[in-house]
């Protein structure tokens, strides 16, 4: 008991050290993001979209138009509309609803999603956020919380298609690489394909 009670502490110590960290770092970087995905004590799943209003003020103009709202409110609900466009959740293969948020603006701005429909166990998540996709170097660190689970970052960005899939796997978040196969290996047999067959006809008809 002694131990789980350790544990806890350090899992909630953890947390506050990436909230407090992340408003020194994201609100003067607007190329810089981070993405918190925690399991609450009640088993619910939160998902926190940290980073500088300005990045997310020249976005939704980018997107939108210079001219596209003129109050809090409508700018909630073009960045709603926006990140509902660039941000999913998906756990063992299904789409996650992710509510109405919360939004805490400010320099550095948070925004709080408490997931729907998450399922009671989960083998597999896959997180997509592309919010940043228009600055030239945009980086946005995924981190992933969960009690008795080693504390994990990935990192989102072009290389990756802001998309990262991992596997809950013996109280670790285990990284699923991509394959790939797909692309090089059918790419090179439409070659060899077509120089085959160039040569057989040239052959052929010689």
């Amino acid at each position: 008991m002694l131990l789980i009670k350790k544990f806890n502490f350090k899992f909630y110590i953890g947390l506050l050290f990436v909230i407090l960290s992340s408003k020194f770092i994201f609100a003067h970087q607007p190329d810089i993001a981070s993405t918190i995905l925690s399991q609450q004590k009640n088993g619910s799943w939160v998902l926190q979209l940290r980073g500088s209003l300005l990045a997310l003020q020249q976005q939704v103009r980018y997107h939108y138009s210079d001219t596209a709202y003129t109050n809090i409110e409508e700018f909630k609900s073009l960045t709603l509309d926006y990140i509902q466009k660039n941000v999913s959740v998906i756990a063992n293969g299904k789409k996650i609803d992710l509510g109405k948020p919360i939004f805490r603006l400010g320099h550095e701005t948070n925004i709080v999603f408490q997931l729907k429909g998450m399922p009671a166990s989960i083998d597999r998540f896959t997180v997509i956020n592309s919010i940043l996709k228009d600055f030239n170097k945009n980086r946005n660190i995924l981190v992933v919380l969960k009690e008795h689970f080693q504390k994990t970052q990935f990192i989102l960005s072009r290389e990756n298609n802001h998309t990262v899939s991992f596997l809950l796997d013996n109280f670790e978040f285990r990284l699923v690489k991509p394959s790939i196969f797909n692309y090089w290996y059918v790419g090179f047999f439409i070659i060899v394909l077509f120089v085959v067959s160039f040569l057989f006809f040239r052959l052929k008809s010689g």
